[in-house]
């Protein structure tokens, strides 16, 4: 009977049902018969995120504590940012300057934060990008009739190749959130993310 419950036990810790707050699990999944939707929470955010076991490996989301950023990491290699915050109380404009100090946005009066309407953005959700203006756009969009080139405004600023964009919550104008969401997704459901602090 004891090794019963412990069974039990030990099954209700693998399938344990998410923490209150979470919203309810997505229904769609990348694959429904290689991936599994967890949980996962750190820095006063939780969001449900994808695991996968494809023949690459073992795919996952994970939470990175010192740059307050949740990573894609495939097969144990590097980490891809999916998404990552940022603490400003001016919002998403006043962290331009220090997206350019840490070499994350071109640092050149012509990349700006502008509010966008493009984003796949949840809603109660506002999207911004970082994107060229002037003679850096006039560049960029004479470039974009040739080939696909790199972001204009560096890292995080606007792509013509994978989706990338910060988004800010009316109710919570001091946090943040740069999401990327890369070409293909990136195994986190945005719409679930919430505050949990």
């Amino acid at each position: 009977m004891k090794q019963i419950v412990r069974a039990v036990l030990a099954l209700s810790v693998l399938v344990a049902p998410a923490a209150a707050e979470a919203p309810p699990q997505p229904l769609n999944a990348t694959d429904t018969t290689r991936c599994t939707w967890l949980w996962r929470s750190g820095g006063g955010l939780g969001l449900w995120t994808e695991q996968c076991r494809f023949e690459t490996g073992l795919w996952e989301v994970l939470y990175d504590a010192a740059a307050d950023r949740f990573v894609l990491r495939v097969d144990g290699g590097e980490h891809f940012t999916v998404l990552q915050q940022f603490r400003n109380p001016g919002g998403a404009p006043a962290i331009l300057p220090e997206l350019k100090a840490r070499g994350l946005v071109t640092d050149d009066a012509e990349c700006v934060m502008a509010p966008v309407s493009d984003q796949p953005a949840p809603p109660g959700w506002s999207a911004f990008q970082v994107l060229p203006t002037g003679a850096r756009k006039a560049a960029f969009d004479a470039q974009v009739q040739q080939e696909i080139p790199d972001p204009p405004c560096g890292l995080l600023g606007h792509s013509v190749s994978s989706i990338g964009f910060f988004m800010v919550r009316a109710d919570r104008p001091d946090r943040v959130l740069y999401v990327n969401l890369g070409q293909d997704g990136s195994q986190i459901a945005i719409d679930s993310v919430t505050f949990t602090d």
